[in-house]
């Protein structure tokens, strides 16, 4: 019998969320549904590279057109933000939006991150800004975004946390 992985089983639970792994057929709807502004590059660092040394997560989210200005980007970031900060150990977490997309920005600046420099990336056809910002432990007050994490203990040390 194969083992079953361990953060299919992890929950994160916020006031009006829950955020889990899709299943395979949950990830391919998903697909199917991705907003046309979503921009995925895989020469971007992972989420959390290196975290045993360098205590730092890289966060991001999206959403539907329809779902978005309910608040539901800030209470997603801000669940795995208690994760990071609250469960693992994180010392820092960073985030970056093109310097366009104030929307997303105001999902970070919200949450307290800090403005953090800026750097020059290929954007479709021309040159832009992608805006970094980052949020450190000092700074997350965690009693304004209360989140329940179900099923940590397996899965940490696939998140170097142990």
């Amino acid at each position: 019998m194969t083992p079953v992985w361990p953060l299919f089983d992890l929950r994160l639970r916020t006031a009006n969320l829950e955020l889990r792994l899709p299943t395979q057929d949950e990830a391919l709807a998903l697909t199917a549904e991705a907003p046309a502004d979503l921009e995925t590059d895989p020469s971007w660092p992972a989420v959390g590279e290196r975290f045993s040394r360098l205590r730092t997560v890289d966060t991001s989210s999206w959403l539907v057109q329809e779902l978005r200005g309910r608040g539901l980007g800030q209470e997603m970031r801000a669940a795995v933000l208690g994760l990071a900060f609250d469960h693992l150990g994180a010392d820092f977490a960073v985030s970056s939006a093109w310097a366009s997309n104030g929307s997303s920005l105001g999902v970070s600046f919200a949450l307290g991150y800090e403005n953090n420099g800026w750097v020059l990336h290929e954007h479709h056809d021309r040159t832009d800004r992608m805006q970094r910002v980052v949020l450190g432990r000092d700074q997350w007050d965690s009693s304004r975004w209360p989140v329940s994490i179900e099923n940590l203990a397996p899965c940490l040390p696939w998140f170097a946390a142990t």
